[in-house]
């Protein structure tokens, strides 16, 4: 009886490791999934949250051709022996081969819940340009008040719409950056490409109105002009007499003359009183890595 106890064990037991390992492998082919932007090892997100997350991450990465991700983990220290956040994430980056075509661009955002500590880095010659130290400061604005309050799902919605934004700012040539003059009693001031606004929309639209409409006021005058002439013949002579004289006929034509400018792009930069300056930049470490770290 005994035996039969103890092999039913073994049964049971060799059935419930054999129906786990499909469950471990299929974890190993998701991590190494290129579809993959989201690894939630810290279950901060529903999975309907994950999914909306991982679309989205991937359609900015399709778009601007620089992958964004997202790493939660419970303690950072696991991945790195610098107790640095931004190395572990290096390493997480690294590892996984994070990164979008041959130059691997890309940003990871990476929290790490045991002492709240989170890390943003970029990897990659047009990440760096796009995802400048300014730029930075600017993603960790908007996710880190969410995260305060534990909210996890707006912070990475948040993370993923800005840095789209800097992605679209950069592939225009014009990288979200901050300025700083040579003249130190000038402060900083930060360099975003130019948005129109309303009335930059209204005056394009009055500059095509008024042209049109005075053009069609002189002429209606014109025309108007010209058919106070008109009388009513009596004689049908006058028409045989001199017929149908197209051809020695005066035709007046109006035209509209169309002058261009070229509309100079003002990136705040030029100096009122021609003091120069530089732009803040990216600082890039030895390995290709830029980022910052911090508590949220």
């Amino acid at each position: 009886m005994r035996r039969k106890i103890r092999l039913l064990t073994f049964l049971l037991i060799t059935v419930f490791t054999l129906s786990c390992v499909p469950g471990i492998f299929a974890d190993v082919e998701d991590r190494a999934d290129p579809s993959y932007f989201v690894y939630d090892d810290a279950n901060l997100l529903t999975e309907s949250q994950w999914d909306h997350l991982n679309q989205r991450a991937k359609e900015i990465s399709d778009k601007y051709e620089c992958s964004l991700y997202i790493v939660t983990v419970d303690d950072f220290t696991d991945y790195t022996n610098d107790e640095k956040p931004e190395t572990a994430a290096e390493n997480i980056y690294t590892g996984m081969d994070f990164g979008y075509g041959s130059g691997r661009d890309g940003q990871l955002l990476m929290l790490s819940m045991d002492d709240r500590d989170f890390a943003l880095i970029a990897y990659g010659d047009f990440a760096n340009y796009a995802f400048t130290d300014y730029g930075k400061d600017l993603i960790i604005d908007e996710f880190k008040d969410d995260f305060h309050y534990d909210d996890w799902y707006g912070g990475f919605e948040d993370y993923l719409e800005e840095s789209a934004r800097l992605l679209d700012a950069a592939k225009s040539g014009t990288p979200v950056d901050i300025w700083i003059p040579d003249d130190p009693s000038v402060d900083p001031y930060p360099v975003e490409p130019y948005k129109p606004t309303l009335a930059d929309y209204v005056q394009r639209f009055l500059m095509f109105l008024f042209p049109g409409s005075i053009g069609s006021l002189v002429t209606c005058s014109i025309l108007r002009s010209k058919s106070k002439t008109v009388r009513t013949a009596t004689n049908a002579n006058r028409y045989v007499d001199r017929g149908l004289s197209l051809y020695a006929s005066n035709e007046h034509f109006l035209h509209r003359s169309t002058s261009r400018r070229v509309i100079q792009r003002d990136t705040g930069h030029s100096g009122g009183g021609g003091g120069g300056g530089h732009f803040g930049g990216t600082t890039v470490s030895s390995s290709g890595f830029s980022g910052k770290s911090g508590k949220f």
